[in-house]
């Protein structure tokens, strides 16, 4: 860094040539070593305790200020295509002729999704070493990603970044996502949320995130999301988003007062609705709040629709290898919503991510057991990553 460096430079300039002295001129104490001092002041710099930039091995403790983010590869999903209307419960709480209006069930849209092995970079340092080669920028950026392949990066909420700066690096990841879909229907905070939303029924699914990449794991896309959703949150804050803020509360009423399916549709709406809900919950709901509509959130996710909202959760779900990943989503939102509540930090620690791991690879019902008792414990404030 510039810091070390000017030290580095200053200590091993040569010193100034000294008069001679002869045998009679007074002694004089023998300094230390340009070499021991240089050492010792290297030694106080302070060392980086968090998720480092793997080109000056700094990061948001040593460096606040910096713009910190990770490499991704982020593509469209074709095979996910849906109806944004549909998706996001746009016709929830309407009158049945508005609802078909605003759900706008023929259309079809293909969006972004992103995968990462979660290697991190200052902005600064991954635009000075692009501008330092000859190749071109994302070809020496798989270079530095341990020759994974990227093509994006997602920026990492930082509580002294400039939030200008912050806000070019969204606008940079919303044209590589939105190049890649052949134009924009969501917005940049739309982009992340649905991003959020298709990793999950990717992992709830389990498709092989690290296939096209060439590498990362489970884990590193769970903190990929919980990155996606940081960021969702500070777009929240920024002024962004009352539509969204609207579709939560829509879907939270009528999740509330959800009874059988009358044949107008209520019911399938919920259900297409629930996974997008259910990140937006996770990003904007209160403690008190999640805690006061996870179940409904959770039924209208994983029951059939059309199915008696009294029946057992297994009933409603029919056979489990058509239940596993709506139960799988649910789990997820779950365990990531107490890591948020908890504090997260840009990475999970390895006790939350061997639980996400050990509820995920329950292969039957029982799993519906683990949702509830993980849920009966509470999601309040504490120390770690849950």
């Amino acid at each position: 860094s510039s810091g070390r460096s000017s030290v580095c430079r200053s200590h091993w300039l040569p010193a100034k040539a000294s008069p001679r002295r002869g045998r009679g001129s007074p002694s004089r104490k023998r300094s230390r070593s340009p070499g021991s001092q240089w050492l010792r002041q290297a030694e106080d710099l302070p060392e980086e305790e968090g998720l480092a930039c793997m080109i000056c091995h700094e990061g948001m403790s040593v460096r606040p200020g910096a713009l910190l983010g990770v490499y991704g590869l982020v593509q469209a999903m074709p095979h996910l295509a849906c109806s944004l209307g549909r998706v996001e419960g746009r016709g929830i709480g309407l009158s049945r002729a508005a609802a078909v209006v605003a759900g706008d069930a023929a259309s079809s849209t293909t969006l972004a999704s992103t995968v990462s092995a979660f290697h991190a970079i200052h902005y600064g340092c991954h635009n000075r070493s692009a501008a330092a080669t000859s190749r071109p920028e994302w070809e020496g950026a798989a270079i530095r990603n341990s020759r994974m392949r990227t093509n994006v990066m997602v920026p990492l909420v930082g509580a002294r970044v400039l939030p200008g700066e912050f806000r070019r690096a969204v606008e940079r990841y919303r044209s590589a996502a939105e190049a890649q879909c052949g134009g924009g229907a969501t917005g940049s905070l739309g982009l992340f949320l649905h991003d959020a939303r298709l990793a999950l029924l990717r992992m709830s699914r389990s498709e092989d995130l690290a296939a096209n990449v060439g590498g990362g794991s489970d884990a590193t896309n769970l903190n990929l999301v919980l990155a996606l959703l940081d960021v969702a949150k500070f777009l929240f804050d920024d002024g962004d988003g009352e539509r969204y803020r609207d579709l939560l509360k829509r879907f939270r009423a009528a999740a509330a007062s959800a009874a059988d399916d009358d044949g107008s549709g209520g019911a399938s709406m919920l259900h297409d609705a629930a996974p997008f809900a259910g990140v937006l919950a996770v990003v904007l709901l209160s403690p008190e709040d999640w805690a006061a509509s996870k179940a409904q959130l959770f039924r209208a996710l994983i029951a059939w629709p059309g199915a008696p909202a009294a029946a057992p959760l297994a009933e409603a779900a029919g056979a489990w290898a058509a239940a596993a990943p709506k139960v799988r989503y649910a789990l997820l939102l779950s365990h990531l919503r107490r890591a948020r509540d908890r504090g997260h930090g840009p990475q999970l620690n390895d006790e939350a991510i061997a639980r996400i791991r050990a509820a995920l690879a329950v292969d039957d019902f029982s799993a519906l057991d683990l949702l509830e008792e993980h849920e009966g414990s509470g999601s309040g404030s504490g120390s770690g990553s849950g």
